[in-house]
């Protein structure tokens, strides 16, 4: 009679220390968006596995799947930084977006369902609100944020959504460390631009739509640029 196989244990064991290693990497990177960490700040790797209740080795890993990503920097004999902002490779962050958004409207207007449509008109009528305080603003980024994820959905590709997400996330992290009033006066530009792109994607008109997006995320790529370069001339002017 033949014996019966005993489980294969270690291939769980290396599942379960997987899962440990992402969810420290998605807690990480969530803390990094919100602004838990300031860029250039060191990160103390004991620290974290103490604060998330795990070993060293599954914060490692998250830490090197971040620094892959570009959201922390290694520096041998140093340590582990948050990234800082980088004016020129933000640039070249919005350019590869806009290029995606572009490609992504190539198919979004044939997979366009009516109730889709509506869906994103009524995310862009939301964006309406006043917008007066910081909360207010969060909400109003959400929805931005959504708005265009849907888009790059639409196209069904899973792996441009999947590269949009990480060029967003980097966008984001810009973004609230470079924060000025005059998001105030820029909400009602921002809104023309975006029913024009829900016009175009009413019309089903690939390249209106293209053109929109791109029009509009350039126009977002110069504001925050002016943002960072404010923010960066701040302290001298003190």
């Amino acid at each position: 009679m033949k014996k019966a196989r005993k489980p294969r244990a270690n291939g769980f064991a290396k599942i379960h220390r997987r899962r440990i290693a992402d969810d420290v990497y998605e807690r990480i990177r969530a803390a990094i968006l919100s602004r838990r960490f300031e860029p250039g700040e060191r990160i103390d790797i004991p620290a974290l596995a103490e604060t998330f209740d795990v070993s060293q080795m599954p914060v490692r890993q998250a830490i090197g799947r971040l620094a892959d990503a570009g959201f922390v920097e290694i520096i041998p004999r140093s340590g582990t930084y948050i990234a800082r902002i980088d004016p020129r490779e933000i640039a070249e962050t919005f350019e590869v977006r806009t290029a995606l958004e572009r490609l992504a409207a190539e198919t979004a207007v044939s997979n366009l369902t009516a109730d889709e449509l509506d869906q994103l008109t009524a995310m862009v009528d939301a964006m309406d609100e006043t917008v007066e305080d910081a909360a207010q603003r969060q909400r109003h980024e959400e929805l931005n944020t959504e708005f265009h994820r849907r888009l790059v959905r639409l196209s069904g590709n899973r792996k441009l959504y999947e590269i949009y997400e990480e060029l967003e996330a980097h966008i984001k992290i810009a973004r609230i460390h470079s924060a000025t009033e005059e998001w105030r006066a820029r909400v009602a530009q921002e809104q023309t631009e975006h029913r024009g792109i829900l016009k175009a994607l009413g019309r089903r008109e690939a390249a209106e739509l293209g053109q929109a997006l791109a029009d509009h995320i350039r126009r977002a790529q110069r504001n925050l640029l002016a943002d960072l370069e404010r923010r960066e001339a701040a302290p001298a002017a003190d």
